[in-house]
């Protein structure tokens, strides 16, 4: 009786051989199996494949079967340029470290549907981080390396002095884990912060809120329900210390690229995609009646979102949405898919939007990315390139007032100070040593 030797090519069953002793069954198809593109062999007998389709067969069909593991694909640690000098444990927890975490164990984060304000404040998290391969030893030796370069330790000592870091943040999650905190899932928000605020120290408070919040997050495996979460915790919130820890959350969640994608939805196209951001992110973004949406849904989502953000306490997430809008204003992507007319037409809606008579919002960094964008304009590189592309951008900004709040933020910026000092400089000079343009800077009625 002969039987018929399947194999797996990607997702598609095929008869690779046929055998007629059954006795040689196992070592023929271990010898497919072992083959390049096969993942998979199934042994049915001839008669079966008279009456069946290869695809209609069921388990008890089936002479053999042997499938091999899924490979699971290697994460490695993403790449850094920069990274804060922490000085003590608790600094890894601020900010500009959670940034760079989030930067160093993106995929890892990712592949679990967890943030890193859950792994770091989770003695369990923590744990399986340390036993993913050589992440945290990767992260930690590219950090050092940076923080060595800026200060006065060697490299190995930094990376002593972080692995002891670490192993004290791992010991506060794991006593955290001890303690009898109360549990949001048990009796609300507002009223868990309530009780921890009546038992926790001055000292404790911030620690252990991020401790209760973790908790529960952690057990909503997508960054689209742990955002409706806090949202839903944040809305009718009036406590500051509850929002300044929710506000790390919620940025941690929107360091996330699908998160973001599902908040601006369909675009027009990528200049309307992040002058969206920049408005989300600002709280002034334009959203229907939150009373006649669907609660829950990605546009009551966004509108409750858009509410918060307009909080000061959420200047972390704040922080996300514009750095986010800047990385994609530098870029090389198009603005617009009219052509020419419209690159413009976007960007100037860009300089509108971030350059008032004020300020340049993202300083700096909004400055630097404004600069390269129009360096993609005018098409030209080089050191020429950004001094044609500030020539071109001032007189477009019209205003003295906003000609000199551009011109001041790219003075502080690190490509002013590595190429374009002098040149910043002289254009500082010229618009100020015009009386017109000091009396348009100044209000009329000083």
């Amino acid at each position: 009786m002969p039987f018929e030797i399947l194999a797996l090519h990607g997702e598609t069953w095929q008869i690779e051989a046929t055998v007629n002793q059954k006795s040689e069954i196992e070592e023929i198809a271990a010898q497919i199996l072992g083959e390049s593109g096969v993942s998979g062999v199934r042994v049915v007998q001839d008669s079966i494949l008279i009456e069946k389709s290869i695809n209609d067969l069921e388990e008890e069909d089936f002479v053999f079967e042997k499938i091999k593991e899924a490979v699971q694909e290697k994460i490695f640690v993403g790449e850094i340029d920069s990274a804060p000098d922490c000085k003590v444990p608790e600094d890894l927890l601020k900010p500009d470290a959670l940034k760079t975490l989030n930067r160093l164990f993106r995929k890892y984060l990712d592949k679990n549907d967890i943030t890193a304000m859950e792994v770091l404040h989770n003695g369990k998290e923590i744990k399986r981080l340390n036993d993913a391969d050589t992440l945290v030893p990767s992260a930690i030796g590219k950090v050092a390396k940076i923080q060595s370069e800026n200060g006065d330790a060697s490299s190995n000592e930094r990376r002593d002095i972080l692995f002891e870091f670490m192993q004290e943040i791992t010991n506060k999650a794991n006593q955290a884990e001890g303690k009898s905190l109360p549990a949001i899932k048990n009796t609300g928000f507002t009223e868990a912060i309530s009780s921890l605020k009546k038992t926790a120290s001055k000292e404790e408070l911030e620690y252990s809120l991020n401790v209760i919040i973790a908790k529960e997050l952690i057990d909503t495996r997508s960054y689209w329900g742990k955002l409706l979460q806090t949202v839903r915790w944040a809305s009718d919130l009036e406590d500051k210390e509850a929002e300044a820890a929710l506000d790390l959350f919620v940025a941690d969640i929107l360091a996330n690229n699908m998160v973001i994608q599902d908040l601006l939805g369909d675009q027009l196209d990528l200049g309307s995609a992040v002058i969206e951001m920049l408005d989300l992110g600002a709280g002034s973004l334009e959203t229907g009646d939150i009373e006649e949406l669907q609660e829950e849904g990605m546009e009551w989502t966004k509108a409750k979102l858009n509410q918060i953000m307009a909080r000061p306490t959420f200047k972390v997430s704040q922080l996300i949405l514009l750095e986010r809008a800047e990385q994609q204003i530098a870029g090389s992507g198009n603005l617009s898919k009219e052509g020419e007319t419209g690159e413009q037409e976007r960007f100037k809606a860009i300089l509108d939007r971030v350059i008032t008579k004020n300020e340049v919002l993202g300083g700096a960094q909004m400055a630097e990315a404004l600069t390269e964008r129009q360096t993609r304009l005018i098409n030209k590189g080089g050191l020429t390139g950004l001094k044609e592309a500030i020539n071109t951008l001032i007189p477009s900004l019209k205003s003295p007032a906003r000609k000199i709040a551009f011109l001041l933020s790219m003075a502080t910026s690190k490509m002013a100070e590595e190429k374009l000092e002098e040149f910043i400089q002289e254009h500082i000079e010229t618009l100020l040593i015009k009386p017109s343009s000091i009396n348009n800077m100044v209000s009329s009625d000083l």
